[in-house]
């Protein structure tokens, strides 16, 4: 495998829905098949037949580098507008609203690529990486507060949750 690999895909999660961790991986693993199984499929399909482009071959045989950023709406909306007038490959994510959203479809993410990395640069650099969500930030920022207090009784076990040390 390459290491150095020149396409990619990126899938970018809204930040500003509470959603546990695995409806953010089920919601980044449906966008990243979605660019791919999404072009040429019945609604209900027996066979999946796709023809792919030669961005998409060269990221299937490479390492299928994928990259999860985070976005408001209205940033996932723009960037996915300006995917589809630079002819990217890009899928959006409309959750059906069964398990979250109180029964509201509801836009969850987006994914850009594979395409060639700066193609797809070029409407994701200014974007962070996704590392937590909207829950554990605020539970990272309360914890940190707490740490900060001299007379913390619970240093050590905040200090082995938030930095993994003892």
């Amino acid at each position: 495998m390459n290491n150095k690999s020149r396409t990619k895909q990126v899938i970018i999660i809204r930040d500003d829905l509470d959603i546990n961790v695995g409806k953010v991986a089920a919601q980044a693993a449906h966008a990243s098949l979605g660019v791919l199984l999404g072009k040429d499929m019945s609604k209900y399909p027996t066979e999946i037949i796709a023809h792919i482009t030669p961005e998409e071959s060269e990221w299937l045989k490479d390492d299928f580098t994928k990259v999860v950023l985070k976005a408001s709406k209205g940033e996932i909306l723009q960037i996915y507008d300006q995917a589809i007038k630079l002819g990217l490959n890009c899928c959006k994510i409309v959750d059906s609203g069964y398990t979250f959203f109180n029964g509201e479809e509801t836009l969850t993410s987006i994914s850009l690529g594979p395409n060639y990395n700066e193609k797809i640069d070029e409407l994701t650099k200014n974007l962070k990486l996704y590392q937590e969500t909207p829950k554990e930030e605020r539970m990272r920022k309360i914890l940190e507060k707490i740490y900060k207090e001299e007379n913390s009784s619970h240093k050590e076990e905040i200090k082995e949750i938030l930095w993994n040390k003892k």
